[in-house]
């Protein structure tokens, strides 16, 4: 894979990817977020306007562009090089794998899958004139993207089905009706940490909660007020909310907060998690009932925190790979598909932290459906056509997660639901490992946030963004 933000690299059977990269603890972290906030979070203003603005002479493109008589091309920003490279890994891997399998079966109509991918570097500058290029020079079919907040308004103008991580805001709201977010979404699954706590007897009525929140990595700043008011209808006291991201340096003085505050649980909304919990093992400090959130869904973040990970409550919006907790300890067929296609294809992803990594199982599903909605199109291929299928999707079976409800512009529901599960630190071989302690948990009590209970996100998306 190349290293040059602006170098491509073509992905296709023959090609595979870097050795995966792995940060060297919580410095590693810290480092990653320190590049990312120097040259991503500080997008020059020139490359801000072209971005955002799609006016001043539109890109010449074609609905059915990246299509040919014998294949079709989707174009992938990724960072796949620097500190960020193993999270790249973690959407270009699934991405080829699901289209190698399905190249290995025919293709789609008789036509064969490509990729077109390009680094990003963590650089959310670069994010914005990758897609650019993708779109208006390389001519791809769809763009699938991480974090699209700086290339909305261009992929909406031009009306380009574009797949994303999720989890924010922007992409829930319906003023983007052809970008589709893959991995769930911070509020629900705050709203389903309270109802897991209760399933699991730890909620206690009148517990103080303080809630930690992510305003520049992972932007969730928006949805807070809702945060607070999720836990508080439950019948909990929040008491603080603070922000942190890792590039906030030492959470110390946080901790000190928090024991002041005599918190019951520590509602983690921020990717910085780890290094508050490395502070408070260093002054010896837990939550009396717990801490843990949709943040710490994910393996390799947990590893990073250290022993003092250990009963962390973490959720996830996919099975494990041995099915649980949907195919109750028995390994499903799509399961056992998916786990066999990143075997065969992208090997250095065949571990259970990537398996289970909500990236890994969001951008395998995000390619499932992409290739659904192109199949249905039969040979004529087009972007209005991929935008119909995606506004008519109603719980899309991807196998290895309970359906996606919906995609429809003003019914952006995703795939809402999520089992927890606590970290254990398995000291022999260093890293952190955990198994479901609930099955599937979905939001309850939406009204209290929006009047339409079927498509009760997007509603509320759009009332917080104005």
């Amino acid at each position: 894979m190349a290293t040059s933000a602006r170098s491509r690299c073509r992905a296709d059977r023959g090609g595979r990817h870097r050795q995966r990269k792995m940060l060297p603890g919580l410095v590693g972290l810290l480092t990653l977020a320190l590049l990312a906030a120097a040259c991503g979070n500080s997008a020059a203003p020139s490359a801000a306007t072209g971005t955002n603005s799609p006016g001043g002479g539109a890109p010449s493109v074609s609905s059915s562009q990246g299509v040919t008589s014998n294949s079709i091309t989707v174009g992938v920003d990724a960072a796949l090089s620097g500190f960020g490279g193993s999270l790249g890994e973690e959407e270009v891997g699934p991405i080829q794998a699901y289209f190698d399998m399905v190249n290995a079966q025919g293709g789609v109509n008789g036509r064969m899958l490509k990729l077109d991918v390009l680094d990003d570097q963590d650089n959310t500058t670069v994010m914005a004139a990758n897609v650019r290029r993708l779109v208006s020079q390389d001519h791809v079919f769809s763009v699938i993207g991480s974090f699209s907040d700086t290339y909305n308004d261009y992929v909406v103008h031009l009306g380009i089905p574009t797949y994303v991580f999720g989890v924010t805001i922007k992409p829930f709201e319906s003023r983007y009706p052809n970008v589709y977010p893959l991995v769930g979404n911070a509020l629900a699954w705050t709203i389903d940490q309270v109802d897991a706590l209760k399933q699991l007897h730890l909620f206690k009525p009148g517990m103080r909660v303080a809630i930690l929140y992510d305003s520049q990595v992972i932007d969730v700043s928006p949805y807070v007020p809702d945060f607070v008011k999720a836990w508080q209808a439950a019948g909990a006291n929040v008491v603080s909310t603070d922000s942190y991201t890792i590039t906030s340096g030492d959470c110390t003085p946080l901790i000190l907060k928090m024991r002041a505050l005599h918190i019951d649980y520590w509602d983690f909304d921020s990717a910085g998690w780890p290094l508050c919990v490395s502070a408070a093992q260093r002054l010896g400090y837990r939550p009396t009932i717990g801490w843990g959130s949709w943040a710490t869904s994910v393996a390799g973040l947990a590893t990073l925190a250290g022993p003092w990970v250990d009963g962390v409550w973490g959720g996830n919006e996919a099975n494990q790979p041995d099915g649980q907790p949907g195919g109750n300890g028995t390994t499903l067929a799509a399961e056992t598909q998916y786990v066999n296609a990143i075997k065969q294809y992208v090997p250095a992803l065949n571990d259970v932290a990537d398996l289970e990594s909500p990236s890994t199982t969001g951008y395998w599903s995000g390619a499932a459906m992409l290739v659904a909605a192109i199949e249905a199109q039969g040979r004529n291929v087009t972007w209005s056509g991929v935008n119909r299928w995606m506004a008519q999707l109603h719980n899309f079976p991807t196998g290895i997660m309970p359906p996606i409800q919906s995609m429809a512009p003003k019914c952006k529901q995703g795939q809402p639901a999520v089992w927890f599960g606590q970290w254990h630190w398995d000291a022999q071989t260093k890293s952190a490992v955990r198994s479901p302690a609930t099955g599937w948990v979905y939001p309850a009590d939406t009204g209290v946030f929006a009047k339409n209970a079927s498509c009760w996100l997007t509603e509320t998306s759009d009332q917080l963004a104005g």
